[in-house]
């Protein structure tokens, strides 16, 4: 009897002790996510660049957004100009410094949900050994099986603004504007 009363009171515990639904594991769909940035060029126009390779997961708990984390790390030197040629000048020391500094980080800190299918993902970007805490405003525009491949997928837009002066790329500025303003869009498949 006292056998079968501690094993009920393990049982018991354990059921108390274990999350009531643990995350789901996203990666990245990379032919359907666009990691991409824009700034001020002298007053004369709005320009920009995106990553190309960049890895990262999504811990999503859909009964909890709150309680999902997204870990992202970008190569620095992946970076595509919208303009010909600018790669040579965004990878270089002024600016991502790719060759001392190869990645780029993103680690949540804190989710807020805000709406119905919106929140706030904070956490802190990484860029030049720099880490300062950064909030995107977050839409989730999809959960659910994918059309196509019939997998649990994720669709997410974010975006934010950033003054890279905070990561020691203030050269030009405000000629060339110090804010940054970052877009993502991001399609995950559940791993």
């Amino acid at each position: 009897m006292i056998a079968r009363l501690q094993i009920l009171t393990l049982i018991a515990f354990a059921t108390l002790a274990a999350p009531a639904h643990a995350a789901d594991t996203y990666v990245f769909d990379k032919k359907h996510t666009e990691i991409r940035f824009t700034w001020d060029h002298f007053g004369l126009s709005r320009t920009g660049a995106f990553f190309k390779n960049y890895d990262g997961e999504l811990k999503f708990d859909a009964a909890a957004p709150e309680k999902s984390s997204l870990d992202v790390t970008i190569d620095a030197k992946s970076v595509q100009a919208i303009s010909l040629g600018a790669e040579s000048f965004l990878t270089a020391p002024d600016w991502l410094s790719a060759e001392k500094f190869p990645s780029i980080t993103f680690k949540t800190t804190k989710i807020e949900k805000t709406g119905e299918k919106t929140g706030k993902i904070t956490g802190d970007l990484t860029i030049k050994g720099v880490t300062k805490p950064v909030t995107l405003d977050a839409t989730l525009n999809f959960t659910g099986e994918h059309p196509f491949s019939k997998k649990p997928s994720v669709g997410v837009s974010a975006k934010t603004v950033v003054k890279r002066s905070d990561f020691d790329m203030g050269k030009y500025a405000p000629a060339v504007s110090d804010e940054v303003a970052i877009e993502i869009e991001a399609e995950m498949n559940q791993k």
